[in-house]
């Protein structure tokens, strides 16, 4: 499961290292609850991010206005076993050496998290991590280009369904960094018919 979250939140992590515990959020719920009530009989529902026909997903940027975050990914639809590319370009609203954020992840539709986690780490994590396009310390007003393949072996693990992920960053002087809304589909894995 830990292993679900991280993949589900690997835009949090494109920001900082994912180490903290996956924590159930508000009420005493269980993942097979969850899964069973909504996935996969549950259609989804007009939330924000990809529109039908889009080639690449879209977030939606919650903060700071400044920031001007554009985070795209490809396919749109992520698919179990294969590789995921992500783009992110935001013009930085304050320096960033180290830092903390919150993710919480949601079913399509729903307002209560059934997931969310921590996590901490800065510019030097990410680049270990592999992320490229970045320059450190990030200083306000830079502008930021990275990109991240998140490899197949990485998505083996999610199971399919309609999330939406909402990730908060901060710096380590507790001012906003960049807030995203991520709308995203999984899917089963593409089999193939010989």
């Amino acid at each position: 499961m830990k292993l679900l979250l991280s993949i589900l939140v690997t835009f949090a992590c494109l920001y900082f290292r994912c180490g903290a515990e996956m924590m159930m959020v508000e009420e005493e719920i269980s993942i097979q609850q969850v899964i069973r009530k909504y996935i996969p009989t549950y259609t989804g529902s007009k939330v924000m991010g990809s529109r039908s026909g889009d080639p690449f997903g879209n977030a939606t940027s919650c903060g700071p206005p400044q920031a001007k975050i554009v985070m795209t990914w490809k396919p749109t639809t992520v698919v179990i076993g294969e590789s995921l590319s992500v783009n992110i370009q935001m013009i930085a609203p304050a320096d960033l050496v180290n830092g903390t954020g919150t993710a919480n992840i949601y079913i399509a539709g729903e307002s209560t998290p059934f997931a969310g986690f921590s996590f901490d780490g800065g510019c030097e994590t990410l680049k270990k991590q592999g992320i490229t396009g970045l320059t450190c310390p990030i200083k306000k007003n830079d502008q930021i280009k990275m990109h991240y393949t998140v490899p197949e072996s990485a998505t083996q693990k999610l199971m399919t369904g309609h999330f939406v992920i909402k990730v908060k960053v901060q710096n380590d002087k507790k001012q906003e960094f960049a807030c995203v809304r991520v709308d995203v589909k999984v899917a089963g894995s593409k089999t193939v018919v010989m």
